[in-house]
């Protein structure tokens, strides 16, 4: 029997950018996915809480991802409530998977160093391998990291995007132009987010 690869992309997505869209389609290929779930956050652990709704945040990652093939936005972690822990998001989403599945944790390269202060993290290297997309700054060697499990390092083109730099700019009353998708960038201006 095959077991199914599934992914998991977890974040903030406060707003969701072209980099964002550009990793899953890279995840997809380069890890084999049958399925990747991408999942904003509620309150996220190690952040501060996001200026703008988790509901609108979930709403923008729709819009951003819904002509990608493969790609399930789910409103799991927001419907749970309170803090989002990873942990529990893994588990959430093999039961909703069920059977035999190989589930990927997919995650920057700069959160790597912080993983071993996120709540139970041998767990989280337990029950799902753990995939690093570079960024400018890190190697590209798979390494284990602290002692909890080995991480497989892609190496990915770096992305001009940032959601910090999003939110200045429009702040700002900056263009975003080619920063977010057009459609992700008329509900911003609809909403009136980010002022």
């Amino acid at each position: 029997m095959t077991v199914r690869r599934v992914g998991l992309f977890g974040g903030v997505f406060n707003p969701v950018h072209l980099g964002h869209v550009a990793l899953a389609k890279k995840a997809i290929s380069s890890l084999s996915l049958e399925k990747l779930y991408i999942v904003p956050c509620s309150d996220p652990a190690h952040k501060h809480k996001p200026t703008v709704d988790a509901m609108l945040r979930f709403k923008m990652a729709e819009i951003a991802f819904k002509d990608v093939e493969r790609v399930h936005v789910s409103p799991m972690e927001i419907e749970r409530k309170g803090t989002s822990y990873t942990i529990d998001t893994i588990r959430e989403v093999k039961t909703l998977e069920g059977g035999e599945i190989r589930l990927i944790l997919i995650v920057g390269a700069d959160n790597i160093c912080e993983m071993k202060e996120w709540k139970n993290p041998e767990e989280i290297f337990a029950e799902a391998d753990v995939a690093a997309f570079t960024r400018p700054g890190f190697d590209c060697k798979n390494k284990i990291v602290d002692g909890l499990g080995e991480v497989l390092f892609i190496e990915m083109e770096p992305q001009p995007y940032s959601s910090t730099i999003i939110r200045s700019r429009l702040a700002g009353n900056q263009s975003i132009d080619g920063m977010v998708p057009e459609r992700v960038a008329c509900f911003i201006k609809e909403k009136n987010l980010y002022k």
